[in-house]
């Protein structure tokens, strides 16, 4: 297949730059640059051109039909156009691609909304840091995020969201403003909704670090702080869970760092809430001092414990 094939270049890539270091510099020279070189299947996967072969396919007529299961087909079919893995031909046509898959991605039945959202993400997987020119990425994310208030899409949609940020289809800087909107009340009144979006937000912070920028995590830690004051517990969660995570990586700075002191200066205002704030701010501040280990129990969790121990007591009984 096309990704083994990938694969094999790119090991075969790896192992001729191990064998040439060993011949210039023995064997330690040849353990660090197997050590340090990374090699990128991708580069060596041959490129699709997407629009041309959904020209020649009947993804058109198929997707437009009334029933579902020709409109899942036509959407498996464009998946494997699309390859795995996918690098596709630049081409701002694409953009009338996703134009016709948005009706699919919010189409009622979930096997078709869930296998269109998937094609969204391969497609963006394809492109990298191309997709913006391609597809307008703002819109895409803005159109999947719509979708998590269907809660039986929500597993779906975070696994996409994953895929196009790793694949940096999708950076924090380019969604940026359409955040605050995301995660407003009125706006979005589901709460899982809005907590499946800062739980995304964590994992783009622990997977990747090196993608969130200063100011970004300064954004991202004044929506935290407001959804650690939200009614729902969902959100305090989630709210509690990305405030965590940004101390870990500010934990990492020199103590005097601008880091580190920008942290501070967040927990402080953690601590103001009468509620939970003092609880929560130094379990934060802990993590932040590398002291995760003594930490005190997240505010949520602690709850989660009374409700097992009262669920257990009641099934004893």
């Amino acid at each position: 297949t096309i990704g083994v094939r990938s694969e094999q270049a790119a090991m075969a890539a790896k192992a001729a730059t191990v064998e040439a270091a060993a011949a210039s510099g023995g064997g330690e020279a040849a353990a660090e640059a197997e050590e340090e070189l990374v090699v990128d299947a991708w580069e060596f996967t041959p490129e699709v051109d997407l629009v041309a072969a959904v020209a020649k396919s009947d993804f058109d007529t198929e997707s437009n039909e009334v029933k579902w299961n020709l409109k899942k087909k036509a959407l498996d079919d464009l998946l494997a156009m699309c390859g795995n893995p996918p690098k596709l031909k630049v081409d701002t046509d694409l953009l009338e691609l996703c134009s016709k898959l948005k009706p699919l991605i919010l189409h009622s039945h979930q096997q078709v909304s869930t296998t269109a959202l998937r094609c969204m993400a391969r497609i963006g997987k394809g492109l990298r840091g191309k997709f913006n020119q391609c597809c307008h990425d703002t819109v895409q994310f803005k159109i999947m995020c719509s979708r998590l208030k269907d809660k039986k899409l929500v597993p779906v949609i975070a696994e996409c969201l994953d895929e196009l940020f790793q694949s940096e289809a999708i950076t924090l800087e380019r969604v940026a403003e359409s955040l605050p909107g995301l995660l407003d009340l009125k706006k979005a009144p589901t709460a899982h909704a809005r907590a499946a979006v800062l739980s995304w937000l964590s994992r783009c912070v622990s997977t990747k670090p090196t993608a969130v920028s200063g100011p970004m995590r300064t954004q991202l830690g004044d929506l935290a702080k407001v959804a650690l004051d939200d009614s729902d517990p969902k959100m305090r969660e989630a709210g509690d869970e990305l405030m965590t995570e940004l101390c870990r990586l500010a934990s990492k700075a020199a103590a005097s760092s601008k880091e580190r002191r920008a942290m501070s200066v967040m927990i402080d205002k953690v601590r103001e809430n009468k509620a939970h704030g003092k609880r929560t701010a130094d379990r934060l501040s802990a993590i932040l001092d590398g002291n995760e280990a003594n930490a005190a129990p997240a505010a949520h969790a602690l709850k989660s414990s009374r409700v097992d121990s009262a669920a257990s007591g009641s099934a004893a009984a």
